[in-house]
């Protein structure tokens, strides 16, 4: 702009010079000359205003650039900030997801060892537990790439401005299942889905028994008691210390006495008086002392929900105890 307007001001010149001349008739052979010249043209002030009035524009026009990119800086520090901040919180929610997989997975482990659970559940926990360890981890990356470009929109380093805290690490060991018992497994489920065609027998057997008078039950469990200690694969009896209750729960009545045995070990934990006998060619788990059709529904649902197992409501006023 100022040089712009300077074009109003005239413009000034000095021009001098010397001139000596030897060997020449002249008297005076020195010659000095000094010349001064003022330029001053005033026929072009209008392009001189149009030139300061276009510097004014363009000055303005800069300065309208400066400050929208000190707005646009400024909106990406923020938003960069912002970024950071959502990328702490997550780091925080992944981390209490991540101890809460532990836990979960410590609990499921001890119930494996106390073969409470099946193979399928304990790994379904460590499966929850690895990619739980996987998100947090990633969550942890994601907040050093925000800072990182944070720190790229400021300028400047950021360092004095953090803290630094030790990533949380497993420590929950993830255990080598057993073969044996995976294979059991299997077998257990397998068994499950012919259970549905063994409750159909079992309920004309259950019906057939019930109609029976009380001397040839009680010369049926004898007979059952001979031929359990000679049949080498027979399953244990357990001892129900109450009798002739109204209602038991039959939770299933198998071929195989080993799965039997096995669902009545697991079945103890939680209700103690569990036994199996063998009736009719099948191995039945039962759970006596039962005195009302609401506890027994209660019995029902939970063992469907924990075992996967379809058991009966049977009545047990007919059905005589192992140690008669």
């Amino acid at each position: 702009i100022e040089i712009a307007k300077s074009s109003f001001y005239p413009e000034a010149s000095v021009q001098g010079s010397y001139t000596r001349q030897k060997e020449t008739p002249v008297s005076n052979p020195d010659l000095w000359t000094v010349m001064v010249m003022l330029d001053w043209d005033i026929f072009e002030w209008g392009k001189t205003r149009a030139d300061v009035r276009r510097a004014s524009a363009n000055l303005e026009k800069l300065n309208r650039e400066y400050s929208s990119l000190k707005k646009d800086v400024m909106l990406d520090v923020e938003n960069r900030w912002f970024t950071v901040k959502e990328a702490e919180k997550e780091v925080e929610v992944r981390k209490e997801r991540f101890s809460h997989a532990e836990e979960s997975h410590k609990n499921a482990s001890l119930k494996y060892k106390e073969k409470l659970i099946k193979t399928a559940e304990l790994l379904e926990s460590e499966t929850y537990l690895i990619q739980s360890r996987n998100d947090y981890y990633n969550s942890i990356y994601d907040l050093n790439i925000a800072m990182a470009e944070l720190e790229f929109s400021l300028s400047s380093d950021i360092s004095k401005f953090t803290k630094t805290e030790n990533i949380k690490q497993t420590r929950v060991e993830i255990i080598k299942t057993d073969k044996h018992l995976a294979k059991q497994d299997d077998s257990i489920d397998t068994t499950t889905q012919k259970q549905k065609e063994e409750v159909e027998a079992e309920k004309q057997n259950q019906d057939r028994e019930d109609g029976k008078t009380g001397n040839a039950t009680n010369s049926r469990v004898q007979a059952m008691k001979q031929k359990t200690l000679k049949n080498p694969d027979t399953v244990k009896l357990y001892t129900s210390p109450e009798k002739h209750k109204m209602f038991a729960v039959q939770v299933g009545a198998f071929k195989s006495a080993k799965i039997a045995n096995t669902i009545v070990e697991k079945l103890k934990v939680s209700y103690p008086d569990t036994y199996a006998i063998r009736v009719n060619n099948f191995n039945k788990v039962r759970i006596p002392g039962i005195k009302t059709k609401q506890e027994g529904t209660l019995i029902l649902n939970e063992i469907k929900r924990k075992f996967k197992l379809e058991p009966l409501l049977i009545i047990s006023q007919n059905i005589p105890s192992i140690n008669e």
